[in-house]
């Protein structure tokens, strides 16, 4: 989509133009607009970035009409947010290193300035190749409340850069595509508090990486076709309350590990998540792992409280009896008593009728074969007892 050029109507150079030494090549393009500056996307790479640059420079809000090639990194500041025209507008990159970035990365946080409240949507990023090293589409390192939706982004190593040791949190993704990446999102030390709402990340190496950090969230995120790990948690150190919800890892033909849980994760939640075409959908070593109700075409689902065992399902089973009477000092196994569903090494236990008498001690229930249950008791009382007849009612607990 391209606006009409409107060559009768001249305007003027801004104040905030002046105070950022920008003088604008063609006033006809209003404050903002990137042809105002001299990016045409037949231009040639350099012309492009110096003509970027200076919208960004001069501007809060840039307008991307086309398609721009560009061959250095583009940074952005406070409140830059950059508009794109439809994914057919947006930057083709022919460099190593980062298309957009939010400051100079140097040695470490404390020697940069962070970046707050930018980001930009509707446009996509295209990079030299996915296997050209030091490929980046958004180098958030050091941003804070940066918000993007609907990118595509492509032919790079990384899409998504956060951490590393800069302070960068509360920054958002919201229906993003990265396609044909080596990692989607690498999120490293101090990339804390991020999120990823919906969108795909698809062709890739891994999915996801979150990595000593805290608070990192995926919501409705599709992880498809890749090669190693779809989702990966602490692989080298410590990373404290990852979120994994309402998603989907999948591989056709089966290959990979769904989540990758390394040893140092702390309290990660994977909840209603779909598996299928994986090799391993769920590899744990973490620390008080929870996973709820996770879904796969041949994957049993099951909860997991605390990297504690997993419970696939809870049978509750309601069974009318009538005991025959218990002589005196007597033990007896009353049974056999079918609770359809129960199984040797499931965990079972009993609610005994509210008329049950409290002379009559009953022990632990055994399943001793299949759908087979029996309930000790002993009447310990000088006289036999005769329970009245009642509901029995067995839950049984099943195990992964």
């Amino acid at each position: 989509m391209t606006r009409a050029r409107d060559i009768s109507r001249i305007y003027k150079r801004t104040a905030a133009e002046i105070a950022a030494g920008v003088t604008p090549t063609d006033t006809s393009y209003p404050a903002g607009d990137v042809r105002r500056y001299g990016a045409d996307p037949t231009a040639a790479a350099a012309d492009n970035v110096t003509a970027i640059q200076a919208a960004l420079d001069a501007n809060g809000t840039i307008e991307l009409w086309e398609n721009y090639p560009v061959n250095a990194a583009l940074s952005m500041s406070d409140y830059n947010f950059i508009n794109g025209r439809g994914r057919n507008s947006g930057l083709t990159a022919s460099h190593a290193g980062a298309v957009l970035k939010g400051k100079s990365v140097t040695t470490y946080a404390t020697t940069n300035v962070r970046r707050y409240s930018g980001g930009g949507r509707d446009f996509k990023i295209t990079g030299p190749g996915v296997g050209v090293a030091g490929s980046l589409a958004l180098d958030m390192r050091g941003c804070t409340m940066f918000k993007w939706w609907g990118l595509l982004v492509s032919g790079v190593e990384t899409g998504v850069k956060q951490g590393d040791g800069y302070a960068t949190f509360y920054n958002e993704y919201h229906g993003c595509d990265l396609n044909g990446v080596g990692t989607g999102y690498n999120n490293t030390t101090l990339g804390n508090e991020n999120k990823v709402f919906g969108g795909r990340v698809n062709d890739c190496v891994t999915g996801t990486i979150d990595d000593d950090n805290s608070c990192n969230t995926y919501i409705g995120i599709a992880i498809e076709a890749f090669t190693t790990t779809g989702h990966s948690v602490s692989p080298t150190a410590a990373s404290l309350l990852t979120r994994f919800i309402g998603s989907r890892l999948e591989n056709l033909p089966t290959v990979g590990t769904g989540i990758l849980i390394g040893a140092t994760a702390q309290d990660t939640l994977i909840e209603s998540v779909y598996f299928t075409g994986l090799a391993a959908d769920i590899t744990d070593a973490g620390l008080r792992t929870s996973v709820l109700l996770p879904r796969g075409a041949a994957a049993t689902p099951y909860l997991q409280f605390n990297g504690g065992t997993g419970i696939s399902k809870i049978l509750k089973v309601a069974v009318v009896r009538d005991v025959a009477s218990l002589a005196s000092a007597t033990f007896r196994q009353e049974g056999p008593i079918t609770v359809t569903g129960a199984a040797v090494g499931d965990a079972v236990t009993v609610t005994l009728p509210a008329a049950w008498p409290n002379n009559i001690i009953v022990g632990v229930p055994i399943i001793s074969a299949a759908d087979t249950v029996y309930l000790p008791i002993y009447n310990p009382s000088v006289g036999a007892v005769d329970p009245a007849s009642g509901t029995f009612v067995f839950n049984v607990m099943k195990f992964t």
